[in-house]
This record gives structure tokens, sequence and C-alpha cells, in this order.
């Protein structure tokens, strides 16, 4: 029977299917290496239109490299996607048999995942003759040694996005008997070191990876957001379509030479044509704004508006925010005169109150008006909120709803990226836990009575066949 079930794992390789991953096989699938693994939710919608894209690019990887996928809806993976700290759909992570875990970072169109891991299987050290001198993609690092060190292949592994990494043989003797590192960036500038650690060579690509003035888009958002010890700066400049290397050019001198004496930012730009709907939802700026500066630090935003964006008066600007003497702002909407529904409108400046109760759970669904998702939801979620309502529950249980793209989070520990995206406060708690469930009613109403710690009687069979009962006609 054993041997017929390796036969059949075979075949499905051979023909190129997504390998299903369950409890019983995932360590021994991931356990070999050069697997893709897609964790996803039967109903999310950037899960369904990404489907046909990974099934096609399966039948065209590299040799022994696998794509496979884990259904975190069922009850059976719940405990493997937790193991694995899935927090979003869907969330695909690259297993090599070394045991280490590498979050993908391509794209999710046809060809990207047979392109992604094409990259990751190619050896991430390249034997070098010379330390390159033209280099015009990425940055290089070199390493001159008498032979390959573990920390230096250690390190090129978690950087490979970021730098190529050499080797190049010498004898011993040269460079004083040291082992040396060469970064060599596209714009000729070379720093060596001869710290050769994994601390050392990680922070180097750190210190380096980012442009003096970045431009900030789908690609680099990620990358920027996760860079330790800096706040954002989003320099926002008026330009019109396809006009932005202009803008930018214009003012790059005087910001870069603010970013040489500024390491605790990143400077940044970015599109406010192409991306002008989502700054107005994540900052609160509109077109009509523009030009402007705005500083992230944590959930707080400091703004530079009405003046011109020049060394001058964006240096007095953060000069004024380290003071004390620019005041951060915060984007809410009114509280509502009347908020007795049956899911309850949260806005910035009530999230604590309403969030934060030490005699109800609450669920909060944070939304957008124009997301096509969250107007498939609504009526699910209303629905979840007039039941508990109807049963009396909503004295344990509250459903709420905070509009993301014109309310800041003034919580430190709820971030949202996409919509809608929901969170779990249980009662006399602070600790928001993220919301993995259905988004139809009876499917919250489940899952509710599933984590919260109340004694929650929820009749989910009574409320379908309620559902079903034909409606007498007056």
């Amino acid at each position: 029977m054993k041997g017929f079930m390796i036969s059949a794992f075979a075949a499905q390789l051979a023909c190129g299917e997504v390998v299903e991953l369950t409890p019983d096989n995932f360590d021994q699938i991931t356990g070999k290496g050069k697997a893709l693994v897609k964790f996803f939710a039967p109903w999310c919608g950037h899960c369904k239109n990404m489907a046909p894209h990974y099934i096609a690019d399966s039948e065209k990887l590299e040799e022994g490299v696998v794509l496979a996928e884990v259904d975190c809806d069922k009850d059976s993976n719940k405990a493997l996607c937790e193991k694995n700290e899935i927090r979003g759909f869907p969330t695909l992570k690259w297993f090599e048999a070394d045991g280490s875990v590498t979050e993908y970072d391509g794209g999710r169109g046809s060809g990207s995942f047979a392109s992604w891991t094409a990259d990751m299987v190619k050896p991430v050290v390249q034997n070098v003759t010379a330390i390159p001198q033209n280099v015009t993609d990425r940055m290089e690092i070199t390493l001159s040694a008498t032979e390959m060190s573990e920390d230096f292949e250690k390190a090129a592994k978690a950087n490979r996005k970021h730098a190529k990494f050499n080797f190049m043989e010498v004898e011993a003797g040269w460079f004083g008997g040291s082992a040396q590192l060469t970064l060599t960036k596209a714009d000729g500038e070379k720093v060596e070191s001869t710290d050769v650690s994994v601390e050392a060579i990680n922070k180097l690509v750190s210190d380096h990876r980012f442009p003096l003035f970045g431009e900030l888009n789908g690609e680099t958002y990620g990358d920027y957001t996760s860079r330790e010890g800096r706040d954002m700066l989003w320099t926002l400049l008026k330009h019109d379509e396809g006009k932005l290397s202009e803008a930018v050019e214009a003012i790059r001198g005087d910001v870069e030479a603010l970013a040489k004496e500024n390491d605790k930012f990143s400077f940044t730009y970015t599109d406010t044509v192409q991306f002008a709907q989502p700054i107005e939802g994540m900052l609160g700026i509109k077109t009509e704004h523009l030009p402007c500066v705005v500083v992230q630090r944590g959930k707080k935003k400091f703004v530079m508006r009405d003046q011109e964006v020049n060394k001058e008066n964006v240096d007095k600007f953060l000069k004024g925010i380290e003071s004390g003497e620019v005041q951060f702002e915060v984007k809410s909407e009114d509280v509502p005169e009347k908020n007795d529904g049956p899911v309850r409108t949260v806005v910035a400046t009530t999230m604590e109150q309403e969030l934060f109760s030490d005699e109800k759970d609450v669920l909060v669904k944070v939304y957008a008006p124009w997301c096509g998702h969250c107007k498939t939801m609504a009526p699910e979620y209303e629905a979840a909120g007039k039941e508990l309502k109807e049963s009396g529950l909503d004295s344990k249980v509250v459903l709420a709803e905070l509009d993301g793209s014109a309310n800041d989070s003034t919580i430190d520990s709820m971030e949202w990226q996409g919509f809608p995206t929901l969170f779990f406060i249980k009662k006399g708690t602070k600790t928001p836990m993220p919301y993995d469930g259905p988004r139809d009613k009876v499917g919250i109403l489940e899952w509710i009575k599933k984590n919260s710690d109340q004694d929650l009687a929820v009749d989910t069979e009574a409320i379908l066949e309620k559902d079903a009962a034909p409606t007498e006609e007056l």
C-alpha cells in the first residue's frame, strides 16, 4: 500500500499537478525541499484569481520543484496553518531541505511562480575571478577568501532578492590574510569590510539596498515597511500621468542631500496619479492637497502642507517633528449621532472605547466603500448582527465596522493592508486576533461561538432552517 502511495505521488508530480498537503504528508513533502506552498481559503477572492495561474505553472517547473497547497479552511488543517503563522490569504512560502523557509515575494500571474522558483534553485553564490566593476541591476557582494564560508552562503540565501553574491578564491595572505567583502553598487560606489559574519552581511545589505530617494510602489512597499529603525517619508508630488520622473528629478538633489543627513527616515516618492486612491485611503491625502510630505511613525502621521518641497522646508518640517513643534494628525470620521443598529459604527477617535470592552466580545470589520469583496460581505455581516440582536446575544457579542479608507488606526496592534480585514477582541482583553473564518452569516456566527471564551448558545442549525423556510405572502 505504501509503495502504491509513493507511486501515485510520483505520478501526480509527473503530471504537473498542484500537490494537496495535509498534516499527514506536509513534513514529508516540504522536508525534501524545493517546495512552494500556497496557504489559501476557498472563499478568498485573491486565491480564486491566482489559482489557474498557479495550476498552469505547475507544468513549467525546474526538475525537483513542487507546487503545493494547504486549504486552511478545513478544520483538519487549521493547526498546520497556525504552526506556519498564516495570517492572511493567500500566503506562499518556499521550503528548503535544510528546514529554512522563505516568504514568496513574486507576482501572482501566469509564469510568475515558475520563474520565481527557477531563481530559487539556482546556486545562490556564483564563482568569479574578479570583483565586478559594471553593476547594472542589484548590488553585488563578493567574498574574497581562501574558501567559501557557511556564514556567507547563509546570508546570501537570506538576502538573494536584494543582492547578487559572488565568491572569489584567493591565495592565503591576500588582503593581509583576512577574508574581505566588497559591495559594488550600480552607481559604481564600493564598500569594503573584513567582518564576514552573518550579522555583518545582513546589516551591509540593509544599509545599502535602499536608494537615498527611492520609488514606493507595489513591489517595494513591503521592503520599505519592514525596514527597521526608520520612519517612512512619503514625498507626494503633483504631476501629470506618465510625468512622475520629471517631477522627481526636479527635487532629487535637495531630497538626497537631506537623506544623507537624516538616517532616521526612508525617503520615498510615489506615483500620485496611479496610486491616488490608496494614498487617499492610507494617508487621507487627496490630489488637491498636493504637493505635500508625510512622515509615518508607527500609528502617528505628520503632514507638511501648502509648502514647496525643497531642502529648506522639508528640513524645517523634520526638525519640527523631532522637537515636538509639529503635531501628528489622526484621520477620523465624525462620531455618528445614532449608533444602535445591528452593526456598530466605529471611527478612529472611538476605537479603544468601542473595541476594548470588559463585558463583551467584539468582532470588527475594517472595510472600504469601493471594495468589491466588502460589498459582497456586507449583507451577510449585517444579517449576523441582526441574529445576535434578536437572540439577545448582543449583550455578550458586538459586531462593529470601521471604514479603513476614512479612518486611521489608533491601536498599534491593529493594522490593515487590504479590505476587508477583520479582528476579534475577547472581552476583558486588548489583544486583537485575526478573523480567518467564512464570510456568510452562519459561518460568522459559528466562528464567534468557537473562538469566544463565553458560553454562546448560537443554534446555527435553527438559523439555517429559519432561512430556508418559505415567507408567507401577505
